[in-house]
């Protein structure tokens, strides 16, 4: 259960796993200190998995496209 709040940054692609049970305040908390940052939600007590869902506007939508537009690849799990 502990992965629904992972934030992992990974430099050499420049890209970050978020666990499904986080809110915005919480990734950009984590990130903030590497100097780094997501197309993600507005308002800090946004679930990220609700956002992205619903497609994801974000403060950088214009230059980057929505939050769901940035999604490289979806973990599901069936049990």
């Amino acid at each position: 259960m502990s992965r629904f709040r992972q934030v992992t940054y990974h430099a050499n692609s420049q890209t970050v796993d978020l666990g499904p049970g986080l809110v915005w305040d919480e990734v950009y908390q984590a990130l903030d200190p590497l100097n780094v940052t997501v197309v993600g939600g507005r308002l800090p007590g946004v679930g990220i998995a609700g956002l992205i869902l619903g497609g994801g506007y974000s403060w950088k939508s214009s230059q980057y496209g929505l939050s769901i537009d940035n999604v490289l690849e979806y973990e599901v799990s069936t049990k």
